[in-house]
């Protein structure tokens, strides 16, 4: 096993999106935007074989904040986003080189 990335990892994430879509429906033109911030803190654990094989496993906690800056009739994709803590899991599968 390479011992540099295998182990325990505890790290902070912070990530910031911008979301814009056109649409036309039925002649009708819609378009909006939405911002979103992210700050998360993740802990797991990651094997690393010696070939580089990498596995990841580990859960996470953070808070989001979601803007809708353009108007949008239809408010069901804004409904399903709201600001917040939420908990999430960490599974990856990747090559440490």
């Amino acid at each position: 096993m390479k011992k540099g990335l295998h182990g325990f990892y505890v790290g902070p994430r912070v990530a910031y999106q911008v979301w814009s879509m056109d649409e036309a429906v039925e002649n009708n033109p819609e378009s909006y935007s939405m911002t979103t911030m992210e700050f998360d803190v993740a802990a797991g654990w990651r094997w690393v074989a010696d070939s580089g094989f990498s596995f990841t496993l580990g859960a996470n906690a953070g808070y989001s904040i979601f803007n809708q800056e353009d108007g949008l009739e239809d408010a069901s994709i804004s409904d399903n986003r709201s600001n917040g803590f939420r908990p999430g899991i960490d599974l990856a599968l990747g090559w440490s080189f």
